[in-house]
């Protein structure tokens, strides 16, 4: 009989990276499942980071968690309201970034490439 820990991390992030954008909160929960879980969750969740709900306070938090140097994020979206010097710090804190947006309040938005793709 399978269980829960018999499942591969490899598979378990594949499933969890097919979530939709609205239900990445699943995703915290899906780390609390259990140990073989956390991981996973965590990988995906950290893979596409975006600030744009109370920006300071979640960037703060982001760069302080001990989980964001185990994962590579390598998409970032900011709030324009985030000053440039929080904005850098998070920016050098992705080695991996491949592609970030501000978002201005105004509705429009302004997306980078980086280079090497």
């Amino acid at each position: 009989m399978a269980t829960i820990h018999s499942i591969p991390t490899e598979t378990l992030a594949a499933i969890f990276g097919w979530l939709e954008p609205w239900e990445q909160e699943s995703l915290t929960i899906f780390a609390l499942v259990c140990r073989d879980w956390r991981d996973p969750a965590q990988r995906v969740l950290f893979s596409a980071v975006s600030f744009t709900y109370s920006p300071i306070a979640q960037a703060r938090l982001w760069l302080t968690s001990p989980a964001r140097n185990r994962y590579r994020t390598g998409s970032l979206t900011l709030l324009n309201r985030i000053e440039s010097q929080l904005a850098e710090s998070i920016i050098s804190a992705c080695p991996a970034l491949l592609s970030f947006t501000v978002l201005h309040p105004e509705g429009y938005s302004l997306c980078q490439q980086l280079p090497g793709l």
